[in-house]
């Protein structure tokens, strides 16, 4: 595989363009879901998305064809992701504020003196 990988480097090198890599994919049917969630691992964390598109959609040409008809047709201004704990906010952070009847005596006076605060 990497004997014809470089070949294929050296081919489009010399013939077609410098500045291009062709690469595999070294995806099998058992390592498939561990590269899944490597790629979409480093997707995440701002690195090329392309290659997790490929693994997930079965080759890069399906996967651009496929953002393309998306952004044609206007589909991620009419779809709106599910709310759940990674995309809602809110003003409130942490925990709600106990009931002054619930806390211990060394708890109110952390609360009356606001000691715990920054």
């Amino acid at each position: 595989m990497n004997r014809l990988e470089s070949w294929l480097n050296f081919y489009i090198r010399e013939n077609i363009a410098k500045g291009y890599i062709f690469e595999f994919l070294r995806i099998t049917w058992f390592n498939e879901d561990d590269y899944i969630q490597k790629y979409k691992d480093v997707a995440t964390l701002g690195g090329p998305a392309l290659d997790y598109l490929s693994v997930v959609e079965g080759s890069p040409y399906k996967a651009i064809n496929k953002i393309r008809f998306e952004n044609a047709i206007g589909i991620k201004d009419i779809m709106i992701p599910l709310q759940s704990s990674y995309n809602s906010s809110s003003n409130s952070v942490g925990r709600p504020r106990s009931d002054d009847e619930d806390l211990s005596d060394s708890a109110n006076r952390t609360r009356n003196t606001e000691s715990d605060i920054a």
